[in-house]
């Protein structure tokens, strides 16, 4: 006797069905598409890979398409909807393991902290904060969740807190998060291209920095230009 257990997905009754090994199939059904009947035949739905390493399937009805994740699926179907602020983990940390069994509902701390016990999270490779800083011994808290904190950012928040300034320092906004602009401060992309590309960062105090190529390069001068900013400011 088999020990999978299929059932339909909510949603989805009578279209697809979800295991309780992670696979996803079509069931018989009949369609009508114009002034025919067709009865077609449930079939297996074989997944993609995604670049994150999850599992993703295409459902369709009519004119109606969702593309979604295996493991989202099946939790739905057999762990029922998720609960607000959650995300579906896999206990094992292997993305593409889909058996009921192996996932649960966990809120995203849960999550975070499940990709640094698996060795999964991007963010552990990362070897700067997101202000530049080195995560190196001497400059890095290790948290109990095995979360990684910057002492040079801890430090600076303390000391603006003491000073009352902050690191958004009034009248020096970085225009539309680093997106280039040319020497007259026209901008370079087309609107809604985002922020890459070649050219120049403007500061809303009027400050430009050289032409470069990437936005990073593009913050990490307008994060240069605040420390300096901050350095006259105080005494």
């Amino acid at each position: 006797m088999s020990d999978i257990e299929w059932r339909p997905i909510p949603g989805w009754e009578g279209y697809y069905e979800a295991s309780s090994k992670g696979a996803i199939r079509s069931v018989d059904r009949v369609v009508v598409r114009g002034k025919r009947t067709l009865r077609l035949s449930g079939s297996p739905r074989v997944p993609k890979v995604g670049k994150n390493g999850y599992l993703y399937t295409s459902l369709y009805r009519s004119s109606e398409a969702s593309y979604s994740t295996v493991h989202r699926l099946v939790a739905l179907t057999f762990l029922g909807p998720r609960p607000v602020g959650h995300d579906v983990c896999h206990r094992n940390g292997v993305r593409s393991d889909n058996r009921v069994e192996n996932l649960y509902y966990g809120t995203r701390s849960e999550n975070n902290r499940d990709k640094r016990i698996h060795g999964t999270d991007h963010n552990a490779s990362k070897t700067r904060c997101a202000q530049g800083h080195p995560f190196d011994d001497e400059n890095t808290y290790l948290l109990p969740d095995r979360s990684r904190k910057c002492k040079q950012c801890a430090t600076n928040r303390w000391h603006n807190k003491k000073t009352g300034v902050s690191d958004r320092v009034r009248g020096h906004g970085l225009y539309d998060l680093g997106a280039p602009v040319d020497i007259t401060g026209t901008p370079t992309n087309v609107p809604g291209s985002g922020a890459g590309g070649k050219g120049r960062a403007l500061c809303a105090c009027g400050a430009m920095s050289p032409e470069v190529s990437s936005v990073l390069t593009r913050r990490k001068w307008h994060r240069e230009h605040k420390e300096q900013v901050l350095k006259e400011l105080l005494p």
